[in-house]
């Protein structure tokens, strides 16, 4: 889709194309470092938002995205109905 607009000037969106921690490597802070290291990046450069997919059967990602505050657009692709788009806003309008 074209970009998102503010006051005629493109706003860069980050995306996340995949995510995932080694199961015996789970729930040890590793996918919130890591996620953090994402919107951290995704500001420096500059980014409106952070946005990803999980399907719905990722619930370990669930709890991660909306523990730490992600915003959620739940989705419906083929056959998947509790697919979601987690969204971070990383600036304000006026920042």
């Amino acid at each position: 889709h074209d970009p998102v607009m503010l006051n005629g000037t493109p706003l860069a969106e980050a995306k996340v194309l995949a995510f995932g921690v080694v199961p015996g490597y789970q729930r040890q802070g590793i996918g919130r470092a890591l996620q953090r290291a994402a919107l951290t990046l995704a500001k420096q450069r500059g980014c409106y938002q952070l946005r990803s997919h999980s399907s719905g059967t990722n619930s370990a990602n669930h709890q991660l995205k909306l523990s730490m505050g992600f915003g959620v657009h739940p989705i419906r692709r083929g056959d998947d109905n509790g697919g979601v788009y987690f969204v971070m806003p990383l600036m304000t309008i006026g920042e």
